[in-house]
């Protein structure tokens, strides 16, 4: 498999506080991959260095080049607290943003780029919502939305921030379905969860952090007592046997 990610002694500091420091991985396309570790380990802040949004100290390439370079072939899903909702904006056109990074700053959306948010929005099961305002919508609504919003933008890497985080189990269910499609097509998937009891049945692979990287790779050599414990420390106790590990976390 090609290589999608490589970090090289990545290191992230706020106002003289280390967010994250000297993490270095790298990591296989056409995967699912869990980003795990307790609040404030740093988990957002890897994402958004990944994604050029926070200033970094070392090395990160996508696909082989600067992440500035291949911009639109990377889709991200922040935060549900991070976006306001009550700005007055249609669902189409909440999808249809996921076609402006293929469109020319002197042409107009076209036809095709209009039909393939609509594709979109019928991939998450919300085409019946085009015409609501975003506010209008649940929360699981919400962040369906802004899935078909990534799918629009047919790219190959996708980050997740929290997706699962205040959602129904219905539109828990459809979006981990439309991962594994998307993974069945060689897509690559960062998905920063904080439900332990849920990452063996979703992902192909974990990274552990706080703050530095406690482990990374397949899950079933990764998540293991030893390395949340690792990570957790007293806010996590871990119980294993010969069929079941039960992780209670913060």
């Amino acid at each position: 498999m090609k290589q999608t990610i490589e970090l090289k002694n990545v290191s992230v500091h706020y106002y003289g506080n280390t967010a994250i420091e000297n993490i270095s991985l790298n990591v296989e396309e056409g995967n699912i991959i869990g980003v795990v570790g307790p609040n404030g380990a740093g988990k957002s802040t890897l994402m958004k260095a990944v994604l050029g949004l926070v200033k970094y100290r070392g090395s990160v390439s996508v696909f082989g080049q600067k992440v500035d370079h291949i911009r639109k072939n990377i889709a991200y899903v922040p935060q549900r607290t991070s976006i306001d909702w009550d700005f007055p904006v249609l669902v189409k056109d909440v999808v249809l943003m996921g076609r402006y990074v293929h469109v020319p700053w002197y042409r107009n959306v076209s036809r095709k780029d209009r039909e393939r948010a609509e594709e979109a929005l019928e991939e998450v099961g919300m085409e019946e919502y085009k015409n609501r305002q975003i506010g209008e919508l649940s929360g699981g609504q919400q962040q369906r939305v802004f899935i078909a919003r990534a799918l629009a933008q047919d790219t190959d890497l996708f980050f997740l921030d929290e997706p699962f985080v205040g959602i129904d189990v219905n539109s828990e269910e459809i979006i981990v379905n439309l991962l594994k499609q998307l993974r069945s097509k060689g897509k690559t998937i960062f998905v920063i969860h904080h439900d332990l009891s849920k990452v063996e049945t979703y992902f192909d692979q974990i990274l552990i952090l706080n703050k530095q990287l406690i482990a990374s790779g397949g899950v079933k050599e990764v998540f293991t007592p030893a390395n949340l414990k690792q990570a957790y420390g007293g806010n996590a106790a871990v119980l294993a046997d010969d069929s079941e590990m039960v992780v209670v976390g913060p």
